[in-house]
């Protein structure tokens, strides 16, 4: 694992804030592409609505999941964002401007769709790197490619915690000793988003332009209801048993999919 990617001079560069990032610079030219002949500017303006929206939704969320007392900083983009609130308010930010610019909203969702596909397979790259959201822990007899993740306390001593996410959580469970190098070996499950995510970015591409939104928000919800069980991190939220993702799920695969039956 990974929390710094690189140094450039006295800057370091955090892996997740870099694939977040790297995945909203990409998210541009390939909009663009699948644009086709809509105006640009109702791209570019669908783009940045969806920009700050998601930025501020997955943000809000995870602050509304986690309430901390005072002193934290709302806009940071070192981790500390729900992936489905950034979908939500990414949406009503991007419908809020396309409307605003008189532009039609069909076209440039279904353009934007795969970008979000995209941009949820980089947001679990960095998220391996960081060693956040990451799965339950496994049995000593299971034979599943399990993950662990790092006390980084030498080798990042400029970072203000001591080990990655999944480190500390396990050290607080008393599944490792404070002598521990590594975490206990936990499900893979941000490269079980990897894989999900970039085979619904192929889908995407494949299919209709039209659907392509309503597909993206089903398939999202789909793999949400499959794989939120097997996470491990508290930041999720959870109440009678199922998370904050999952409770959100539900309503969206109910909505998506009642759009693809009826459209």
């Amino acid at each position: 694992m990974r929390p710094i990617l690189c140094r450039i001079g006295p800057l370091a560069i955090p892996s997740y804030a870099a694939m977040v990032a790297l995945a909203l610079a990409l998210s541009w030219p390939l909009t663009f592409l699948l644009a086709g002949q809509s105006p640009a500017y109702v791209t570019a303006a669908g783009i940045v609505g969806g920009h700050v929206g998601g930025i501020f939704g997955g943000r809000f969320l995870f602050e509304a999941v986690n309430p901390r007392e005072g002193g934290r900083r709302f806009l940071t983009f070192d981790g500390g964002m729900m992936a489905v609130g950034g979908y939500l308010g990414g949406t009503l930010g991007a419908v809020a401007l396309v409307r605003a610019v008189g532009g039609e909203l069909g076209p440039f969702l279904g353009a934007a769709a795969p970008s979000m596909a995209l941009g949820l397979a980089l947001g679990r790259v960095g998220c391996v790197l960081k060693g956040c959201d990451f799965g339950r822990p496994l049995s000593s007899v299971s034979r599943l490619p399990g993950m662990r993740f790092p006390s980084w306390r030498h080798r990042y001593p400029e970072l203000s915690i001591a080990g990655s996410p999944a480190y500390l959580e396990h050290l607080r469970l008393g599944l490792v000793t404070s002598s521990a190098t590594h975490s206990a070996r936990c499900h893979p499950v941000q490269v079980y988003w990897i894989a999900a995510a970039l085979a619904i970015f192929a889908w995407l591409l494949l299919g209709p332009s039209s659907s392509r939104f309503a597909q993206f928000m089903l398939a999202y919800g789909g793999f949400s209801l499959l794989l939120e069980p097997l996470r491990g991190d508290r930041d999720r939220g959870e109440w009678a048993r199922l998370s904050t993702t999952q409770w959100l799920a539900i309503p969206i695969v109910v909505t998506s999919g009642s759009v693809l039956l009826c459209g």
